[in-house]
């Protein structure tokens, strides 16, 4: 005969022992709160399949560590940095699909092996090849869009707006480098950009 886990509770019987006694987890969590769970020693997956999110486990106390062992990385950026979720490893595929580029992964010391995953042959040539000296970067402006080189470097090194926009910049990009706004007009941005991304500016077309 099963003996409801608040009787248990009520003659002194320990978290611990019912847990160990074959005590669900569904049961287990109407009586604990998240933080007397995971001094239980509940592996977070279970804890994921009873409904419970990264945020309440990291705020129960669970580490990285065993947040990742449960978690995709999409739910992990709810509990830490983007940086930070760079540095645990989880595959490219997975990265790209929550938004993170070839270059953010690239920095993060992802391998050439490993960003061939996920991303085109011409991005990842890309990154292989753009800190090597001498390496002609604007005939290969295609691979830094695809592999999304920040804007503002390129335009620091004399590549021009029109340049990056044919090759495949999107117009937020060149917005956040720092082109001017004749030199944007130039290369056909129109003036809903400058409402989206300069909204506080007025733009006098000739």
């Amino acid at each position: 005969m099963g003996f409801a886990l608040t009787s248990l509770l009520e003659i002194g019987a320990s978290p611990g022992n019912l847990w160990k006694a074959g005590y669900q987890t569904k049961s287990m969590l109407e009586v604990f709160t998240s933080t007397e769970r995971q001094k239980l020693g509940y592996p977070a997956s279970k804890l994921k399949e009873a409904g419970c999110s990264a945020v309440n486990l990291h705020t129960a106390g669970y580490t990285t560590a065993q947040l990742q062992e449960a978690f995709p990385a999409k739910s992990m950026l709810e509990v830490v940095t983007s940086v930070e979720l760079l540095k645990l490893g989880y595959p490219a595929s997975e990265l790209k699909d929550i938004g993170f580029s070839a270059f953010d992964l690239h920095s993060a010391g992802y391998t050439t092996a490993q960003l061939q995953e996920a991303f085109t042959a011409v991005a990842v040539s890309f990154m292989d090849h753009v800190m090597t000296g001498g390496f002609p970067i604007r005939r290969h402006l295609k691979g830094a869009a695809e592999a999304r080189y920040p804007a503002v470097t390129l335009r620091q090194i004399g590549c021009r707006a029109a340049e990056l926009e044919a090759a495949g910049y999107r117009w937020e990009d060149l917005f956040q480098a720092g082109f001017g706004d004749e030199e944007l007009l130039h290369a056909g941005a129109q003036m809903w950009h400058f409402k989206k991304w300069r909204p506080n500016q007025t733009i006098i077309r000739y």
